[in-house]
């Protein structure tokens, strides 16, 4: 039977291998993106202020930074927020690839967690990164590590947030692509009378009293909580299979391949924060009242 030093070294042994493959392949991706320079285009709305700027060779080594990024971005750097880029079959292989090894470290990076009993609900990179650099300088496991990826994780932290997100394949044959925002700003949760209690004892105190006396003291059974959510970025596209188009619309996150050597007809759109002026709205009669009930837990009554 294994013992817990012996499980732990190994756990610490299979995230070192697996960040040196996650690693290796994003290099890989980089040396064939760079090669197709002159074959494959690229389009990146938020690098520059100019459509030369965001077809230039700049926004392209911008758009592979943010397609093989691993690591938490210094305060002088910017992840591209959208972008397209096009890409033969090779490159579109080893984006797969990407996506692959990516899972499997996450799937290691849960599994670190659970042997060494760090909560699962906190995406800990900071936890993950320490248990990397402990591997790496005890030289666990005799795994040679690339020297660019030694020095990043010395000084820099896994953004394990960007380990899960996958990169998007588009459909071959896509004609035209726009990118768009999910106007709902807000979301809102219908809750019991017995949950918003719940949420007023969780609250500190002086007010966590009052909170669940006023809750108690009214008649309603149900209630509403409004969460804030962030601008939700969002791509209309068409593209066409077996001679027929079609057209989709989807939630996207920065930058996508396109397995396709021309761009499509590409539109890009500010998020609704950045415009000076925003496209008016039919208001329409909300089903609960305007003010909150309780701020302190965005707690919301329905209209009578």
């Amino acid at each position: 039977m294994k013992s817990l030093k012996h499980i732990h070294l190994e756990v610490i042994e299979d995230l070192v291998k697996s960040l040196n493959e996650t690693f290796k392949i994003g290099e890989n991706i980089r040396e064939i993106a760079l090669s197709e320079m002159d074959q494959y285009p690229v389009f990146a709305p938020t690098y520059g202020d100019s459509d030369e700027d965001y077809k230039s060779n700049q926004a392209r080594l911008a758009a592979i930074e943010s397609l093989t990024r691993i690591f938490r971005p210094l305060k002088n750097e910017s992840p591209l927020q959208a972008g397209i880029l096009c890409a033969s079959d090779t490159l579109t292989n080893k984006i797969h690839d990407f996506n692959d090894a990516k899972s499997r470290f996450i799937f290691l990076c849960s599994k670190a967690q659970r042997v060494h009993s760090v909560s699962l609900k906190v995406n800990n990179g900071r936890f993950i990164s320490k248990t990397i650099r402990k591997g790496i300088s005890d030289n666990i496991g005799d795994i040679p590590t690339p020297s660019k990826l030694e020095a990043d994780i010395l000084c820099k932290q896994i953004d394990l947030l960007a380990c899960r997100s996958k990169i998007r394949v588009m459909p071959r044959n896509v004609d035209s692509l726009s990118w768009t925002w999910a106007s709902k700003h807000t979301s809102m949760h219908k809750i019991t009378k017995a949950e918003a209690l719940e949420l007023a004892l969780k609250q500190p105190e002086p007010n966590r009293e009052s909170i669940y006396r006023t809750i108690d003291d009214c008649s309603d059974e149900h209630f509403v909580k409004i969460k804030p959510i962030k601008e939700q970025l969002r791509a209309n596209y068409a593209f066409t299979v077996n001679n027929l188009r079609k057209r989709t619309s989807t939630s996207i996150s920065g930058v996508v391949i396109s397995p396709q050597t021309e761009l499509p007809r590409v539109l890009w759109r500010k998020p609704p924060s950045q415009r000076q002026t925003k496209s008016p709205r039919l208001q329409r009669e909300r089903s609960i009242h305007t003010d909150p009930f309780i701020k302190e837990i965005s707690l919301y009554r329905y209209r009578a």
